[in-house]
């Protein structure tokens, strides 16, 4: 019987919910995916950004809120191409798509570095590597492997969500040490280099053409469609809402993490050090929390995934004590590690496999509005009052509301095991909390 909070999506075309690979292709799926999450829009430009910041305002002379603002075009350029990604994911596939997307990902990098001399520009530039890099998120990736995966798909999801969170504690060390020695306009030069030759890997060899995915070809439902259909479900509304109140706290938090640390006496390799401990956390929990989806009520892990930053947020504005920064941001992590997985999750659980990257990328849309104005929250709040503590406190209300909202959600409708390829509807579920 379908849950009255449930949209019904009718299904005009569809694929086949489980893609019937295994071993080996199996596994080149989650490697090419993992790849793909390794080198995205988010371990490259999003979270080293905060490393980024003060060099470039240092070698510039642009004020530090100039460029935290410019954070925020690249975020919405490309959190509103997603629903593009996703249809362009449906209608070609993976590989063809991820190919041009790796290779202008790289170029926008290289003409970040190198271009721009003012602030103004500056912001054009990353505004249009939000456009370039569009395709790197994890739209694609998460598409792929959610269309792989049935039986494991949390799991599968917790890999390459783990691999995202290894670039995210790998990155920022890399590019400490790249500004360090080359400055920050060639350092973003050398990324957009390695962006292109792991690309070339992960499109050439690991990642499966569109042909392994179009097992029933209808012609595809339209994305204003798909997109009437969702604003029009209650359910939506509430996830989004949920979804778009963390990363609005996480994203504010972790972007101004390294600045806030050097504000408070940190030197850049400790606050550098601080970040890898951010990454080695969130790749553990996004590989157990994945995990837990197949086995938990997604309601109970958003919720545990909730009370993280709400922690961190006040414990880094009761204490500076290292210990407990390094704590804090571990807390931090696991909200996103929760975060990463749960979306691509809930959005098949909930409202079915068809046209999947176009929902995928509704959902992410959301998610780049929150890392986009949630930095420029913190942004505007430490030039006000010369510190970060009111940013960190309404973090943590936010985390408070987000939580309530996923409580409140019924869990039949986040927790529901059976669905169909081509269907949307719900169904209550045993493992309800």
């Amino acid at each position: 019987m379908t849950s009255a909070n449930t949209p019904v999506l009718p299904t005009v075309a569809d694929f086949s919910s489980n893609v019937p690979l295994h071993g080996v292709e199996a596994t080149k799926v989650v490697l090419g995916s993992g790849i793909g999450m390794l080198t995205n829009f988010g371990p490259i430009v999003i979270y080293t950004f905060g490393t980024f910041l003060l060099p470039i305002v240092n070698d510039t002379g642009w004020s530090r809120a100039s460029v935290a603002a410019a954070l925020a075009p690249a975020a919405l350029c490309s959190g509103f191409s997603q629903p593009v990604v996703g249809w362009l994911v449906d209608r070609y596939g993976p590989r063809v798509f991820a190919g041009f997307s790796f290779a202008f990902f790289a170029l926008g990098l290289v003409a970040l570095g190198q271009i721009p001399r003012d602030p103004l520009t500056f912001a054009l530039f990353m505004g249009l590597l939000g456009f370039l890099g569009a395709g790197q998120g994890i739209t694609a990736f998460t598409y792929i492997v959610t269309r792989t995966f049935s039986g494991h798909r949390g799991l599968a999801l917790g890999i390459i969500n783990a691999a995202s969170a290894a670039g995210i504690m790998l990155m920022p060390g890399l590019a400490t040490f790249a500004i360090s020695e080359y400055g920050w306009r060639n350092s973003y030069t050398a990324i957009g280099a390695g962006v292109a030759v792991l690309g070339a890997v992960a499109v050439i060899w690991l990642i499966p053409g569109r042909e392994s995915f179009q097992k029933t070809a209808t012609p595809a439902r339209s994305s204003r469609l798909v997109f009437a259909e969702l604003i029009a479900a209650p359910m939506f509304w509430a996830l989004a809402l949920a979804f778009l109140l963390m990363t609005l706290a996480i994203q504010g938090m972790i972007v101004h993490m390294t600045p806030l640390l050097i504000d408070r006496g940190f030197r850049p390799a400790e606050a550098a050090a601080v970040m890898a401990t951010y990454g080695i956390t969130m790749l553990i929990a996004r590989f157990v929390l994945g995990s837990l989806l197949d086995r938990w009520s997604p309601r109970l892990v958003a919720i545990v995934g909730c009370l993280g930053p709400l922690t961190a947020g006040l414990l880094l504005v009761s204490t500076q004590q290292t210990p407990i920064v390094y704590l804090a941001v571990a807390l931090l992590a696991v909200g996103a590690g929760a975060e990463s997985d749960l979306i691509p999750y809930t959005v098949a659980r909930q409202f079915g496999v068809a046209q999947l990257g176009q929902k995928i990328g509704i959902f992410i849309l959301v998610f780049a509005i929150g890392v986009a104005l949630g930095p420029l929250m913190f942004s505007t709040v430490q030039a006000s009052l010369g510190n970060y503590d009111v940013a960190l406190m309404t973090s943590s209300a936010l985390m408070v509301a987000a939580s309530v909202i996923f409580g409140l959600i019924r869990s039949a409708a986040l927790s529901q095991r059976g669905e169909k390829g081509g269907s949307s509807v719900s169904r209550p579920s045993n493992d309800a909390a």
